[in-house]
């Protein structure tokens, strides 16, 4: 009895191997598969497509017979960065024994790659994340030094509160590039605050400012108003002087005696009328050309009269 569930417990352990192993067998044979098409591609000239083959059958059972494969068609297209880390993982498994049939035709591949790849070094502030050419490359300060094909290459970086950084880096083959990253810190934006207009209320515009005055009218008024003044004060003061002097007699002495005798008489009353209406008309006229349009500074006018003189003053 024992002997019996010893060897049904055996049976069973076999069958379990076989179960979990068909998969794996499975897998590994379609990949075969793909493989061998991707190798008919690439005799076609087609290593885009064979590539794309390769690529399938190791996602489905990697191997390094895939990542040889995938690198060395990655040579041909030029594509020298991911030719470079395939081919150096299919010789990491030097007992495998596809690749100990075709060592030296990966290395002689390899070779070919690092002939085209250099080094790129990038440092700055801790917490930036770093892209180049458009793949991240991590967060540094954890960020190794990258291979990157020949040429120039756009590195960017980005951390919150800071503005976007871009630079391009030239990239020797062989050789090895630093970049140091410095960040700029974002402008902070002004809060503003905004009252919600209604869009059903139409909101007339503001009414449009008064042209100012021009400076030449202004000019013109004040000066033809004082001009006015000054001939309606003269004209005025004459006629006051005639009113007083009317009725009075031009004296004369004798020459036989020291006698004086009135000659002849004054009569200026009318010209005291004609001088008083001219000076009152010009001094109204004067008023009128002052204070009828728009004035600057704001213009006055004074009649300033005193025991022996009339006086006109004006403030324009």
């Amino acid at each position: 009895m024992r002997g019996s569930g010893l060897r049904r417990w055996a049976s069973a352990l076999i069958v379990s191997f076989a179960l979990h192993a068909a998969p794996v067998r499975a897998d590994s044979a379609a990949a075969d598969v793909l493989i061998q098409q991707g190798l008919n591609l690439r005799r076609e000239g087609k290593p885009e497509q064979a590539l794309d083959k390769f690529r399938q059958a190791h996602d489905m059972a990697p191997s390094a017979r895939t990542y040889g494969q995938m690198g060395l068609v990655e040579a041909t297209l030029k594509r020298w960065t991911d030719s470079e880390t395939h081919l150096s993982v299919a010789l990491s498994n030097p007992d495998d024994a596809w690749v100990r049939k075709n060592r030296a035709f990966l290395d002689q591949a390899l070779a070919v790659c690092r002939q085209h790849v250099g080094e790129l070094v990038v440092t700055g502030p801790p917490g930036v994340e770093v892209s180049v050419g458009g793949t991240p490359a991590g967060t540094l300060p954890a960020v190794p030094a990258l291979r990157v094909a020949e040429g120039d290459v756009e590195v960017t970086a980005s951390a919150p509160g800071y503005e976007p950084f871009a630079q391009n880096v030239s990239i020797r083959a062989k050789g090895r590039a630093t970049l140091d990253i410095t960040m700029t810190r974002a402008p902070v934006a002004a809060a503003t605050e905004s009252e919600p207009k209604s869009p059903n209320i139409d909101v007339p515009p503001p009414p449009p400012a008064a042209p100012p005055q021009a400076e030449e009218e202004s000019h013109w008024r004040g000066w033809t108003a004082l001009g006015l003044g000054i001939v309606g004060a003269g004209a005025l003061a004459a006629g006051i002087t005639w009113f007083v002097v009317d009725g009075g007699c031009h004296t004369e002495q004798q020459q036989s005696n020291l006698t004086f005798k009135c000659s002849d008489y004054y009569n200026t009353k009318t010209l005291g009328y004609i001088g008083t209406a001219v000076g009152a008309a010009a001094l109204i006229a004067g008023g009128i050309v002052l204070f009828s349009g728009p004035s600057k500074g704001g213009a006055s006018v004074a009649l300033v009269a005193s025991p022996t003189s009339l006086g006109l003053v004006g403030r324009f």
